[in-house]
């Protein structure tokens, strides 16, 4: 039988007159490659062995039969043979009296790149090869038992842990809900903050009831109680956040410990900015001014690649309904291209186009322009206060400093209104657009106190206006936003006060004695009255230290105490600290998993049993812990399963 590297060999020969018969291409090396992974698409729908030896003989060496071609093209071919092979093996477009066969020619292109199963596939017929579908799922569910034990053993060595749940609808329409685990461990006198994804739940219910035991019987399942649970994090959905009937009061009454509930620190930030869009008509049609112009442009291709072309800056982006703080990114598109976006404008308006000469009339005002230079400043601080309480290694006193930061902000923004009007200036000169104030006053038909009958007082200038109705009251909502959706942080955040370094150093002796004994009160099943003792003595002992080395955090605090070797000497601050840090800052965790769930679960694998899908998503999430598994003792369960394979493992 010739070769399949000779079969190749002998089909580059006559590849142009096959291509020129077709009519798709001409003889072009950049042709003849795209014609090459066209032709593997086709060997693969095709139910060809010999086509399938040609493909596979190119892809092992592309320089091979292209004696035209150079290395790095050689190089460029593979990248995207590779590409197009991983998409064929997702496909399922095949003829229905060949997809027996498929999965057999799937695992020949894969072993391909896969030196192990090319030698599974090279077993002689009739020899068992274990490439079932029964057997993968059995060696997934496997893999994923022995991960989960080895991550509850760690779970449960820690003092204490708090729970982050979130939920979404997966593609086959069923409501997940994902169970993460915040907790604290020490290694090598380093404390280091873990949120570990445990699986995704099936909710055939969204009462807060429901979800609740849902999330505890899952717990007890893998042999967590919750004596240990010290807070949780969930939305800001009424059914988790519920203070009478909602999830967070259900595991409040289900056990006898503190347990606070923590309102995603990322979602608040959101609903503030929500909130500030909302409190003035000019802010709220700025930005539905953005989304028609995305929606515009974004609707023909025809304007996009005009737009495009024009410039090869940014592209344009869509506003995200939910996440306030991404549309940082929208609004610097749109001031970055605002030139290119007017000149199209202005080109379409002259052909007599309704919408484009209303979105025109719109995006040139100067109002408009200064209204983009303030939101791409307010939303670039907003989106660096998200991405940084992201962060898994951060603890819930790190929120208000960074609304602090974020209110210095807008406290300096406030006082640089003409520096804003300079930089909106340049920005109009930049787009072409208009460079003053075309805002008009409503009329007032009442007098003021102290006016009298026929006196008119003067108008304030346009620009004053504008500060007045709409800059400064957005500043002010902000702000007032901040104080309010940020209270139960900020409540939880004092009560642990006296473990703050910055407290420890500046606060006096009895008043450090006076919070540590209110915390205790507090705690008192965790933490004994001698923990105010423990905390004079390190202001006293180590205060110097604690400046030099320029401690700021709990966790850097907990950490400081464990290079030193003194937990012994002061084992109920190490306990209120490592308390302190288990509490969750976001539900960021619980989120990534979300994505996670969309790469597993696509649209070709929506019928994905829950089993499989939970097994996958943690084997995927949780990837560096497999590393860590004992193969031979993988290896020995999965041949005691059924006594037929003892002999084949032994």
């Amino acid at each position: 039988m010739v070769s399949g590297e000779v079969l190749a060999r002998s089909w580059t020969s006559n590849i142009c007159d096959r291509f020129r018969a077709y009519g798709e291409m001409e003889w072009t090396v950049g042709p003849v490659i795209d014609g090459l992974l066209c032709f593997g698409s086709w060997c693969v729908i095709a139910s060809s062995e010999v086509l399938m030896d040609i493909w596979a003989a190119i892809l092992m060496g592309p320089n091979a039969f292209l004696d035209e071609t150079t290395t790095s093209l050689g190089k460029v071919f593979e990248a995207k043979a590779r590409r197009v092979l991983r998409q064929l093996l997702q496909r399922n477009e095949l003829d229905p009296t060949n997809v027996k066969t498929w999965p057999s020619r799937r695992q020949k292109l894969t072993g391909v790149f896969d030196g192990l199963l090319k030698q599974v596939i090279a077993t002689p017929k009739g020899k068992t090869k274990y490439l079932s579908p029964a057997i993968q799922n059995e060696l997934i569910s496997l893999i994923a038992e022995e991960m989960r034990i080895s991550l509850v053993s760690d779970i449960l060595k820690s003092p204490y842990f708090s729970i982050i749940l979130d939920s979404t609808v997966d593609l086959g329409k069923v409501d997940q809900l994902s169970l993460v685990v915040r907790w604290v461990s020490v290694r090598d006198s380093q404390v280091q903050v873990h949120e570990t994804f445990l699986g995704f739940i099936a909710m055939s219910s969204g009462k807060a009831e429901a979800i609740a035991n849902l999330a505890i019987e899952e717990l007890q399942k893998l042999g967590i109680t919750l004596d240990k649970l010290r807070g949780q994090g969930f939305d800001g959905a009424s059914v988790m956040s519920g203070v009478y009937g909602g999830v967070q009061t259900i595991l409040k009454n289900r056990t006898t410990n503190p347990v606070p509930f923590v309102h995603c620190s990322t979602h608040n930030l959101c609903l503030v900015i929500k909130d500030v869009v909302a409190a003035t008509n000019h802010t709220s049609d700025f930005f539905d001014c953005l989304g028609q112009v995305f929606t515009f442009v974004g609707s023909s291709s025809l304007r996009w690649e005009e737009l495009k072309m024009n410039s090869p800056g940014l592209d344009l982006k869509k506003l995200c309904p939910t996440r306030w703080s991404s549309r940082h990114e929208s609004v610097r598109a749109i001031k970055n291209r605002q030139p290119d976006i007017i000149r199209l404008l202005t080109k379409l308006s002259l052909t007599n186009c309704r919408t484009s000469a209303g979105l025109l009339s719109r995006v040139r005002t100067f109002e408009f322009t200064i209204t983009l230079v303030f939101w791409e400043k307010l939303l670039s601080k907003a989106q660096t206060i998200t991405n940084m309480l992201q962060a898994k290694n951060l603890d819930i006193g790190v929120v208000p400093a960074a609304l602090s930061s974020f209110t210095r902000f807008l406290r300096n923004l406030e006082g640089n209104w003409d520096t804003l009007i300079v930089e909106a200036q340049q920005q109009a000169i930049y787009a072409g657009a208009e460079q003053s104030f075309q805002l008009t006053m409503a009329r007032n038909l009442y007098r003021y106190s102290g006016q009298l009958r026929g006196q008119n007082l003067p108008e304030p200038s346009k620009k004053d206006l504008f500060k007045v109705q709409i800059f400064l009251p957005t500043l002010k909502t902000c702000r007032e936003q901040i104080l309010l959706r940020f209270e139960g942080h900020n409540s939880i955040v004092s009560k642990f006060a006296c473990l703050q370094p910055k407290h420890i150093l500046t606060k006096s002796c009895t008043d450090l004695r006076t919070a540590a004994n209110e915390l205790v009160k507090i705690y008192h099943k965790d933490l004994q009255p001698s923990l105010a003792d423990e905390l004079i003595d390190l202001k006293e002992d180590y205060g110097s230290e604690l400046r030099t080395e320029d401690v700021t955090s709990p966790l850097q605090l907990v950490n400081f105490i464990f290079e030193r070797d003194l937990p012994l000497l002061c084992p109920q601050l190490v306990a209120a600290l490592m308390l302190f840090i288990a509490i969750p800052v976001t539900v960021a965790s619980a989120e990534r998993s979300f994505s996670k769930l969309k790469l597993i679960k696509t649209y070709l694998r929506s019928t994905m049993s829950q089993s499989r899908l939970k097994d996958l998503a943690l084997i995927s999430i949780e990837n560096s812990e497999v590393d860590k598994l004992d193969r031979s003792k993988l290896v020995q369960k999965f041949a005691s399963a059924k006594a037929g394979r003892i002999k084949r493992f032994h």
